[in-house]
């Protein structure tokens, strides 16, 4: 078989964005879950090239003569074998059915290439005719691949876009019909055999690795765990294990493994060993033969952080491809922060939680595009160059100037923006098309000096909860992700902007005069003391909280995170990480869904505004950037206001 390694790709947490003016640097193309093959034709000799350079002819007769009949006459193309089967009467690629192809007896070769036959789908051409394409950038490949392969019932060319946002929105809708995630390759560049010139995000953090040996099981027959490695060079070095298997897989491993069994390389204890620190009398070595893929949480180190999962068998690979190179790297120089923040997002807007608070809502970005260190982008409006899939929004703003900004739809709009650098959400309390009604009414106990989170909470539970329940109301906190202490109420969209305001406004009046000692409306931070400023501006036309599930500019990466009225006394804010609330998401479920099933009208706290206006208690001023607003008091400092020393002198 020619001498051709295929090109290879490096793992990350989403694909690499389009640059934001210019022509696009990459192409996204759908992960194909199958064995890699290249396929090299010259007539009637077909050869198909497995990744570790065996051909897999032999196994996939019914493929060979697909090529003979669908292909160019000479030519070289880099693709994958897959199996489609119905399954539930859908059409999905099955890993299982194709695994069993590499069989050695002729008779099986032959009634499988019936009952579960493959198909190819190429994604790339290196050859064709006499010309050697390799050298050409691959947008060139690409087209003389579309112009000579497809049409045929099993040879086919995969699916490819410019737009990020369709190829995440493939990821998000995919998974579990065959497609692994998705492969991003850039458009200008040649064919680069053995070298990870691609990028790929996949559905889960997998790995394929080296089975290096087993321990027994310590109660019941069978293997316990796997003993896993990872080629750095030369060396295979081991890096974790896998267990968690049932009891009848755990006697159908230990039969499988025993021709590995390296007899005479026992360890013993206390003896010097090349299984390093997980060196045991009971770990049995075996010969670094077979590959496996594990799914992983994340790399400390050399290691696995936890055990690994095992996930299937791998024949298609070869130990020595087991390399370190393969596992998640950072995009860009930020790498570390920027990646984990876009995985943190991917995560928590396909479980749902960060999308619910975010959907069909007006969004201003906080980005740090390069890094938390660097400079701070406030951005409204959305650029006019972006993905066709991330909409826009028509708001109106104080001054009454217009503006188109993020109009949040899908998981792929959230990941899009973080992947500008966004690192927290600021959403208005509106939805669209409907931006002059906001939906939700939104209290902000913000700690002043000399105060912090704990008397905030005490706030909360102690007196707003109580007046809410009194006021036929329901309140869902959530921590703002740094000192202070969100309270959201559902609405009806029935009132505008500033009769919510004024309902705030009376709300947290009542607050106020039931803890006068440890709660204020004072808008002048000079008149606070030592109180939790209960914020009722953020109620306000273009006033906006961190969303639900946002991550905010904090050293250990804080998460505005709801909690349930009962965690409340428990909860601190740094215990909400990009690191941990998806796990707490996973365990619990978000306390906030049940929000978006509620919506309250806002008479009764109108009825109490009326009362304090009738009682002198009249409008409180509004924010710096806002004009005069009708009936707002004098906006001027209290120890600035000359008429008012005047009148109390």
């Amino acid at each position: 078989m020619p001498p051709l390694a295929p090109m290879l790709a490096k793992a990350a947490a989403t694909v690499p964005p389009q640059p934001e003016s210019g022509d696009p640097t990459w192409s996204y193309e759908p992960k194909w879950d199958g064995f890699r093959a290249i396929i090299f034709r010259d007539g009637d000799e077909v050869v198909l090239g497995s990744r570790g350079g065996k051909d897999l002819a032999r196994y996939f007769p019914e493929a060979v003569e697909a090529v003979k009949s669908e292909l160019p006459e000479k030519c070289v193309v880099d693709g994958e074998l897959v199996v489609p089967r119905e399954i539930d009467g859908v059409t999905r690629l099955s890993w299982e059915a194709l695994s069993e192809r590499i069989h050695p007896a002729a008779s099986r070769v032959a009634l499988l290439s019936e009952q579960t036959p493959a198909q190819f789908v190429g994604f790339d051409l290196l050859a064709l005719g006499d010309r050697d394409v390799s050298i050409e950038d691959f947008g060139v490949r690409r087209a003389l691949l579309l112009d000579c392969v497809g049409g045929g019932p099993s040879c086919h060319v995969t699916a490819a876009t410019a737009d990020s946002a369709e190829a995440m929105a493939w990821f998000e809708t995919f998974e579990g019909a065959g497609l692994d995630g998705v492969v991003a390759k850039k458009l200008a560049g040649p064919y680069l055999p053995n070298k990870r010139e691609m990028i790929k995000v996949k559905h889960a953090r997998t790995a394929d690795v080296v089975l290096l040996g087993y321990r027994p099981h310590k109660s019941q027959p069978g293997i316990g765990s796997m003993l896993l490695g990872l080629y750095d060079g030369s060396e295979l070095k081991m890096v974790g294990g896998a267990s968690a298997f049932t009891a009848a897989r755990r006697i159908e491993l230990l039969a499988e493994l025993e021709p590995l069994r390296l007899g005479d390389d026992v360890v013993a204890e206390g003896e010097a060993s090349r299984w390093r620190s997980a060196a045991d009398r009971s770990w049995i070595p075996l010969r670094p033969e077979r590959v496996l893929e594990v799914a992983y949480d994340q790399m400390e180190g050399e290691r696995f952080r936890h055990a690994a999962r095992f996930l299937r068998w791998r024949p298609d690979r070869v130990p020595d491809e087991c390399t370190f190179d393969q596992l998640e790297v950072p995009l860009g120089e930020d790498g570390g922060t920027k990646r984990h923040l876009v995985e943190y997002y991917r995560t928590v807007a396909l479980q749902g939680a960060a999308l619910r608070a975010l959907q069909d809502r007006p969004t201003h970005l906080q980005r740090f595009p390069d890094g938390i260190e660097g400079e701070e982008v406030y951005q409204k409006r959305l650029p006019a160059k972006r993905p066709e899939h991330v909409e826009s929004c028509e708001v109106t703003f104080p001054s009454g100037r217009k503006a188109d900004v993020l109009r949040v739809r899908s998981a792929a709009n959230i990941v899009w923006a973080a992947n500008l650098g966004t690192v927290t959400f600021h959403p208005w309390a509106v939805r669209c098309p409907d931006t002059d009604h906001p939906d939700e009414l939104r209290i902000d106990l913000d700690p002043q000096p000399g105060t912090g989170f704990d008397e905030a909470v005490a706030i909360a539970d102690e007196v707003l909860r109580p007046l809410l329940a009194e006021l036929g109301l329901e309140g869902f906190p959530k921590t703002s992700g740094g000192r202070g202490l969100h309270v959201y109420i559902p609405l009806e969209a029935r009132w505008d902007f500033v009769e919510v305001r004024h309902a705030g406004i009376a709300l947290a009046r009542e607050v106020e005069r039931r803890s006068a000692d440890r709660a204020t409306t004072a808008w002048w931070k000079e008149e606070r003391g030592e109180r939790i400023f209960i914020d009722f501006n953020q109620n306000a036309r273009d006033r906006t909280i961190a969303a639900a599930y946002s991550a905010r500019k904090t050293p250990i990466a804080t998460v505005s995170t709801p909690v349930t009225w009962d965690e409340l006394r428990d909860v601190h804010p740094d215990d909400c990480t990009i690191a941990t609330v998806p796990g707490l998401l996973a365990d619990r479920g978000d306390p906030m869904e049940a929000m978006h099933d509620k919506a309250f009208a806002l008479d009764v706290l109108l009825e109490m505004w009326e009362k304090d206006l009738a009682a002198g208690l009249g409008d409180l001023p509004y924010p710096p950037n806002y004009p005069k607003m009708p009936g707002e008091p004098k906006r001027v400092q209290p120890s600035k206001d000359r008429d008012r020393k005047n009148k109390d002198g």
